[in-house]
């Protein structure tokens, strides 16, 4: 059995503590952009201290095809898939199986930037910390 001491009681004081030492280096002009699910309620505590806006990022994992749970890449929201490049000798990353991988992970993930955005935008972060 492993000891586990956590750092923090949860992820609403861990927010806390990051937002308090954020707000100490006097960012201007900050947006906080957190992933779901977790990090949703890490990045809304920093929000609320640094008192700007908070929005979501939205990425998914692209699983092998043998095992899912094997990340050879990723997507965010542009949809651009980026792979592993030292996987590229186990892998056809232009491959049906991979390309069916792709196309399913590239629904879900609209499917989850229409849950927690609705219609609405990514904020633009041009310009802010």
């Amino acid at each position: 059995m492993h000891d586990f001491n956590p750092i923090f009681k949860n992820r609403i004081e861990a927010g806390q503590v990051l937002g308090l030492k954020l707000r100490s280096k006097h960012i201007t002009n900050p947006i906080v952009l957190a992933l779901p699910r977790g990090g949703v309620i890490i990045g809304n505590e920093v929000a609320k201290i640094l008192g700007t806006e908070l929005d979501v990022v939205i990425s998914r994992k692209i699983g092998s095809p043998e095992d899912e749970e094997f990340g050879i890449g990723a997507m965010a929201e542009d949809e651009v898939p980026f792979f592993n490049p030292e996987l590229g000798d186990r892998y056809d990353f232009s491959g049906k199986k991979v390309t069916d991988i792709i196309l399913s992970q590239k629904k879900e993930l609209n499917r989850r930037i229409t849950h927690y955005r609705g219609n609405r935008i990514l904020p633009e972060v041009r310009g802010r910390n």
